[in-house]
Parts: C-alpha cells; structure tokens; sequence
C-alpha cells in the first residue's frame, strides 16, 4: 500500500470498496536488543491498555487476549468516524496484533459507510470469520529457523 509500515493491503470492490484488510509491521521504539518478558507482554495487551490505544474520538468496543502465531497478542475492536476531505466515513475496525523482537505485527479488518448514522455491527459480524480466518493463518517464518 502507499502508507509506511503497510507490507499489504486488500480493499473490496476491486479496491473501491467499505472494506479492507492490511497487515502492518512497525517497528517499536525499544533499544537495540530489548526483549519484552512475557509478563511485560500480558501487561500490554490486556483490556485496560489496548483502552488508551483507541484513537481520540474513538470508541472501544472490546478486547479479547489470544495467541498469533505462539506469540501473546489479541483483538481489538473499535469504531470511529473520520473526516477525509468532504467525506465523514464511519469505520469498525478489528485489529489483530502481537509483538515479536521490536516489531509490532498488526493485521486490520475494516468495515465502513459514508452512512454516518448506521450500526455497522451485523457489518463486521459477517466479515469476522473471514478476518479470523487470515489472522490464523499469519507466520513468522523466522521464528521457525
């Protein structure tokens, strides 16, 4: 995709589409050579953190803990109206992340209206095997080297 940090990028509707899912690698503003424990880990991605990773504006609507690929990591989900020039886009968003040496990995699933006013939970209840299905399936091959 055009934006730093986004390996891919898959938009519907032949890339016109209210839905898309990207993977994101980012690196973490860490010192060379810091390893989080696993408790610093469990910390991180729990309920009352991932709160304060919600952007201004936003709403939080869960968390849930799980493993990616044998790393700790989880869901997040939210909701969000953005501004884009003369647009108001509504977006549900499920983000899917762990962390991996100084990398944050981070899979999103978006569903979104310019229906501002419209509950876009049956929306994202209909994309979320799917986004499930590709965060299962997330490798990081040298983990296994």
């Amino acid at each position: 995709a055009e934006r730093p940090n986004i390996i891919q990028q898959f938009t519907s509707d032949y890339g016109d589409g209210d839905h898309s899912l990207m993977l994101i690698v980012k690196d973490l503003d860490l010192p060379k050579g810091t390893i989080l424990s696993k408790q610093e880990l469990n910390e991180f991605f729990s309920e009352k953190e991932m709160r304060n990773v919600v952007p201004s504006g936003g709403r939080f609507i869960s968390f849930t803990k799980m493993s990616l690929d044998n790393h700790i990591g989880g869901m997040l989900h939210i909701e969000q109206t953005i501004d884009r020039l003369d647009l108001r886009v509504k977006v549900r968003t499920l983000q899917f992340m762990f962390i991996r040496g100084n990398k944050l990995y981070n899979l999103q699933g978006h569903v979104g209206s310019l229906k501002t006013p419209i509950d876009l939970n049956s929306e994202m209840q209909r994309y979320l095997p799917f986004y499930k299905s590709v965060a299962n399936s997330i490798v990081v091959n040298d983990q296994y080297k």
